[in-house]
């Protein structure tokens, strides 16, 4: 697993930190990587990150360790969960919902099936490296110039979920939008950020993001396959 996470120019120049938030969780069958992206014109977004990945790590870890399976609807009972939860704590401190905006990928793998599960809200990304070609298998979601948040009316019909089949040299990358930014220009890969991915060159392709000079956080984390070299 390689990942990185820092707060971009916007915040270090205001001496805020960062407001990306994630967790990793390994175990025997499953592995999991959780990002959330706190919405920065909310008050308290990047705490919202934070809450929201921990809730959502204990959902994953009741499936990985009581459930041993991923059930269907999983994306739906957790998003129910996540919104319910942070509701309580924002009426519990005087807060307003909308202040905990937040932003969320989840990737699940499930290493004894090869498949994996994603669910997304936001603009985040997910995508599937197979035999040195990157699949984007989520793109960012924005309604009216805005980024979809959990906490946003209709987020439901809005999140993007699914699975699929990888193979066992196949790796992942989840990237919040300001890493993203580092590695996508005019529609493509750009060239170096290519050429990394195509050598499985991860240490390489993280340095790239780190040396972006990005003005928003920026976070990457990278799962590589069982059998990589």
């Amino acid at each position: 697993m390689y990942l990185l996470s820092k707060a971009g120019k916007y915040h270090i120049d205001r001496n805020e930190q960062n407001e990306d938030a994630g967790i990793v969780l390994n175990g025997v069958r499953f592995d999991s990587i959780i990002l959330c992206d706190g919405v920065s014109t909310r008050k308290k977004g990047g705490e919202g990150a934070r809450i929201a990945c921990c809730l959502a790590k204990d959902v994953i870890e009741h499936m990985m360790v009581d459930c041993n399976t991923v059930s269907q609807g999983w994306e739906n009972s957790m998003l129910r969960y996540l919104q319910t939860a942070i509701k309580e704590i924002a009426e519990r401190r005087g807060d307003y919902y909308s202040d905990y905006s937040s932003t969320i990928l989840v990737l699940i793998i499930d290493k004894e099936e090869s498949q994996y599960f994603y669910m997304l809200i936001g603009d985040s990304v997910l995508t599937h490296i197979s035999k040195g070609v990157c699949n984007v298998i989520t793109e960012p979601q924005v309604k009216d110039h805005e980024c979809c948040a959990i906490t946003t009316d209709g987020a439901e019909r809005m999140m993007k979920s699914g699975k699929g089949k990888y193979g066992t040299e196949d790796d992942f990358i989840v990237c919040s939008d300001g890493a993203w930014e580092s590695l996508y220009c005019n529609g493509r890969i750009r060239s170096k950020a290519s050429y990394c991915i195509a050598q499985r060159d991860y240490k390489g392709l993280l340095e790239i993001v780190d040396n972006s000079d990005n003005e928003d956080d920026y976070s990457i984390f990278v799962w590589k396959g069982e059998k990589a070299a």
